[in-house]
Formats: structure tokens, sequence, C-alpha cells
């Protein structure tokens, strides 16, 4: 596991911090980063891996940039207007 758990990854240069990640067991019992933990034989483990930050603010990013990123699927389209101020 990873510290990532606990504090993402921080933004760059006035980017939006990463999102955590999290690991539980399937029935919901939550997992600690760094540290062993018994889970049973037949335990199933969910992970949700962190995310990356970003770098720079995204409305300084050229408009033909963010609409191959949306339409390369490297953002959605809510986000892409809501944060890049181009439409889906």
């Amino acid at each position: 596991m990873t510290i990532r758990v606990v504090n993402p990854f921080r933004g760059r240069i006035g980017g939006a911090n990463g999102s955590a990640g999290s690991a539980e067991l399937a029935y919901g019992t939550k997992l600690c980063s760094k540290k062993q933990q018994p889970s049973g034989n037949e335990s199933r483990l969910k992970f949700d891996l962190p995310a990356g930050d970003s770098y720079g603010t995204q409305k300084d990013r050229h408009p033909t940039l963010a609409a191959a990123d949306l339409r390369e699927v490297l953002v959605t389209a809510n986000p892409a207007k809501e944060d890049f101020g181009i439409e889906g």
C-alpha cells in the first residue's frame, strides 16, 4: 500500500490536488496503509488507486489541447466544461 491513501498527490503551480487511494475488503472493512492485516482465505480486496495531480490551472490550458483531451477521453464532458471551459 501507499502513503497516498492518506496524503494525495499535491498540485503544482495552481493545479488541483489528486485524489487519495483506498483499500478495503469486499464487505467494507477499511484497511490501513503500510500495515499487515489479516483478511481471511476467501476475502476479496478492493483497491482504489490514487490519481495524479495537475500542473498549472485548467483555465490556462490551450483550448486545442483541452479539446483533444476530451476527444481522447482523458477528461469527461462535465469536468471539461467546468475546468477548461469547453463543450463536449
